[in-house]
């Protein structure tokens, strides 16, 4: 009887093989069709696309993420030209077909992978740029320092400026999810912050480039510092309560972690997302993470915005299309120490600015460096007169002066024995000339 059973049964399954044998060989579809309207009468909640195919789109989806992340990091414009914007665009549409008629039909969306890694070989410069009109043409968001305008210190907001969204799925779920959860292949936010990197140095360079046009090179690396360090993008990401979203391995939860590592992650997750931001919206997502890093350092940078705009100095002579040329004396940096000269220096008078402390290391891991102003003449021999601190000697120095600017008993004493000095020195004059001596002689 059992046996019986098992034969039938074996039976009633080489027919229902030879059915769909026959109809896929014939070119007929009805039983592909019967399937499918059975499989949507599923609840959306219990739709599962078949292995292969799901393993298929994966593949699709990751590949088509590697492609853009790919053109972004190298630089479609010097990469392949027009044809890269449209590959960007094109790769980003077929994902978005992709993910809406899934979720239109109740199925769920299988997670990109990637069957390789995105190759980091650097492509020789074509010596064609890509003109403005090809980049709108194809809808690609593209940024160049002439259209980046400065800061403003009365558009800087009042409070933390709106997150930007991510329009992709996949990249917003992968900006917070780490390499052991995704899978070796899979893209996680290690991955997207390499690319959230470079959006985000190149924007921090521009926009100090545009606004601190005095700053020295040297200066103006040590402010983006301060602006990209894992410390500060760290706090802006506990500001939009990123550590909650954050998908670690069962092994290594975030909340047990070391306070450096927990720090390491959040930087890094920061990161992710403006490329997140940048690579789910090829039209405008990055000038939306543009102003959106440009409305949170400007809070960061606030009284920096305020202090150059009292200067009044013009914009650097790099940004002026037809090669302008600007007058230096008016971008020439008059400072603290400048002034201090200007007030008590005189012939014989000689102020030093010497270290007068050990460098220390600040709670941004930065080096703070402490100058003393030291006064020789006017009654004194290398007195030190105020000490200052900075992140590099010329703004410790420059600080040291102020505090010496800013003390009416010092200013005061100073200026007194400069002008008796001066007097004297007229009266000498005087007294020579009337005798018919040159001060050019009694120095022979």
């Amino acid at each position: 009887m059992h046996k019986r059973k098992s034969e039938n049964a074996s039976e009633k399954e080489e027919s229902k093989h030879k059915r769909y044998k026959t109809a896929s060989e014939n070119g007929h579809e009805s039983n592909n069709q019967d399937e499918t309207s059975n499989l949507l009468k599923i609840p959306a909640s219990k739709r599962e696309l078949p292995s292969a195919v799901s393993a298929a789109v994966s593949i699709l989806l990751g590949a088509c993420l590697n492609l853009e992340a790919a053109l972004a990091a190298e630089g479609m414009n010097a990469f392949i030209g027009d044809l890269g914007a449209e590959l960007f665009n094109e790769s980003s549409s077929v994902r978005t077909k992709v993910v809406e008629h899934a979720q239109r039909n109740g199925f769920s969306v299988p997670s990109p992978t990637f069957e390789a890694p995105v190759s980091s070989t650097k492509t020789k410069p074509s010596n064609q740029s890509v003109q403005s009109d090809n980049v709108n043409k194809h809808n690609v968001s593209m940024l160049s320092g002439f259209q980046l305008t400065g800061w403003n210190s009365a558009d800087i907001p009042q409070k933390l400026p709106k997150l930007p969204e991510v329009l992709d799925p996949f990249l917003a779920k992968a900006a917070f999810t780490h390499q052991g959860v995704a899978g070796y292949a899979n893209l996680s936010y290690e991955r997207l912050e390499w690319v959230g990197d470079i959006y985000m140095e190149l924007t921090a360079t521009l926009l100090i480039s545009k606004t601190f046009s005095a700053h020295t090179p040297g200066k103006s690396s040590q402010m983006r510092e301060r602006l990209v360090k894992n410390i500060q993008l760290a706090e802006y990401a506990k500001q939009y309560g990123f550590e909650k979203r954050i998908m670690m391995p069962k092994d290594r939860p975030f909340s047990l972690l070391e306070k450096k590592d927990q720090i390491k992650i959040e930087g890094d997750v920061f990161e992710a997302y403006i490329a997140a931001v940048v690579l789910s919206d090829p039209a405008n997502g990055f000038n939306k993470a543009v102003q959106w890093l440009k409305d949170l350092w400007g809070m960061t940078l606030r009284k920096d915005i305020i202090e150059n705009e009292k200067r009044g100095l013009p914009e650097s002579p790099m940004w002026k299309l037809q090669g302008d040329q600007v007058d230096v004396a008016l971008i020439k940096e008059v400072n603290d120490k400048e002034l201090l000269r200007r007030a008590i220096a005189a012939p014989g008078v000689r102020i030093d600015y010497l270290d007068a402390a050990d460098v220390r290391k600040g709670k941004d891991k930065l080096p703070i460096f402490t100058v003393g102003v030291y006064l020789t003449g006017l009654g004194e021999t290398k007195k030190l007169l105020a000490t200052g601190t900075g992140k590099g000697k010329k703004d410790a120095g420059n600080e040291a002066a102020r505090k010496v600017l800013s003390s009416p008993m010092m200013m005061k004493l100073y200026g007194d024995r400069k002008k008796m000095m001066e007097e004297l020195a007229e009266r000498e004059q005087a007294a020579l000339a009337s005798h018919g001596v040159h001060s050019t002689e009694q120095s022979k």
